[in-house]
């Protein structure tokens, strides 16, 4: 298993350094000077000149991917936001549990709808219960979420005032953007559970163990349930991933101060240092989580962890 585990980190070396690439070339050739943009439209030529050679923004583009991939190596430096002149991941760091938060929180409750709801429908398949869960899960898989999070906020917030509409103040004001996150990814859980729990039951084992007299609940749950969860674990720890970078949206429709609102931010201003080392965090994340998620296939799967982690 430790060898299995090594292999994978050393396989995100590559993709990290793809990542790094791609975004330095994009955040490089859109249009926006960083010191224009931070210092102000008023500022003399003599200041941003300045400003430029103090963050070598005056180096042409291969010097400085260079220099930013050496000081990553050698000293690991990500660098120092353009505007607060702050240690970035410093900044990253203080910002970051927000998001957790709201990704954890919405996956947990996501998880737990959909693959209850997912279970349901599939032994109930074919009946009005069934036909309306699939319709609704048709539904808020549709639903944009950056539309749902403002008409959750027109409705419980401006009309009815029950939770707020913006910051994370309290815990009333992760309701609604943990509801918006969570309702996408519960329907699209609750038809993968639903078309998994489908395939599993029709397999011979299944037949088996009803024959051998098992009552429904231990063939549903005991049986078909654990073989089904394989692709669903996948599901959930792809949404995970995604929650973490798709929560910049959410926090910027409920102005939650994240980690995606400084994203944000920091691509508005041009700010080098502070959206590269944001973009290489979530990247670096999603990783782990996906690698966390391969190992949990083997507690689930024991020819998984037989074949890949011996």
């Amino acid at each position: 298993m430790y060898k299995y585990v090594i292999k994978r980190v050393l396989l995100t070396i590559p993709v990290l350094l793809g990542v790094l690439l791609i975004v330095f070339t994009i955040m490089s050739l859109t249009p926006g000077e960083p010191a224009r943009l931070i210092l102000g439209a008023s500022a003399d030529q003599a200041a941003i000149d300045a400003f430029n050679q103090l963050h070598g923004l005056d180096a042409t583009f291969p010097e400085r991917l260079w220099n930013y991939l050496k000081d990553i190596v050698t000293d690991l430096d990500f660098g120092r936001s353009y505007r607060s002149d702050k240690p970035v991941f410093d900044m990253i760091l203080g910002r970051f549990p927000i998001t957790f938060m709201l990704a954890t929180l919405s996956i947990f409750f996501s998880a737990v709808i959909g693959i209850v709801l997912g279970v349901v429908s599939a032994v109930k398949q074919y009946s009005k219960l069934d036909a309306t869960l699939t319709v609704t899960a048709m539904i808020f898989a549709s639903i944009p979420s950056f539309w749902l999070g403002m008409m959750l906020i027109l409705g419980f917030s401006l009309n009815l005032h029950m939770f707020p509409s913006h910051g994370a103040d309290s815990w009333q004001s992760y309701v609604l953007p943990v509801l918006t996150l969570a309702v996408s990814a519960a329907a699209g859980l609750l038809r993968m559970t639903r078309s998994a729990m489908l395939e599993t039951i029709r397999m011979e084992y299944i037949r088996t163990a009803r024959a051998k007299g098992a009552s429904p609940r231990d063939v549903i749950y005991k049986h078909a349930l654990k073989n089904a969860l394989l692709p669903v674990v996948t599901s959930l720890g792809i949404s995970f991933g995604t929650s973490l970078g798709g929560a910049v949206v959410i926090e910027t429709v409920f102005s939650i101060p994240g980690l995606g609102m400084l994203i944000v931010n920091a691509i508005r201003d041009k700010d080098f240092p502070l959206v590269m080392a944001s973009i290489l965090f979530l990247a670096a994340l999603f990783c782990l989580v996906m690698l966390i998620v391969d190992l949990i296939y083997a507690f689930i799967d024991p020819r998984i962890k037989s074949k890949y982690l011996n």
